[in-house]
């Protein structure tokens, strides 16, 4: 790791220093040659879309958690249809595959 990127929020002028890996600043640096984005910029944007993704993960975990501790749990009946709608999900996917990226 020799890249160290300093990311600024220009609304809260905090900097914060991370120590990255050489192939992960890679592709910040060749993503901000793209048209007006800095690598601040997008560590930013990236980080923002992590976070939110990480927080709502977190509190379904933790109201199942809470639901569980109540004795709520699905019946047979809906266990099975999730299941049903994720193997029908799977099928299709799998007739029609998304195209490969080094196709």
């Amino acid at each position: 790791m020799r890249c160290i990127t300093q990311m600024s929020d220009i609304h809260e002028c905090q900097n914060h220093h991370l120590r990255l890996p050489e192939t992960l600043c890679d592709q910040i640096k060749e993503l901000a040659k793209g048209p007006a984005k800095t690598k601040s910029f997008l560590a930013i944007e990236t980080l923002t879309n992590c976070l939110q993704i990480e927080s709502w993960q977190i509190r379904d975990i933790q109201e199942g958690i809470k639901e569980a501790d109540a004795g709520e749990f699905a019946t047979e009946v809906q266990v099975k249809a999730v299941l049903d709608r994720a193997v029908a999900i799977l099928a299709r996917q799998h007739r029609h595959p998304s195209p490969s990226v080094d196709a």
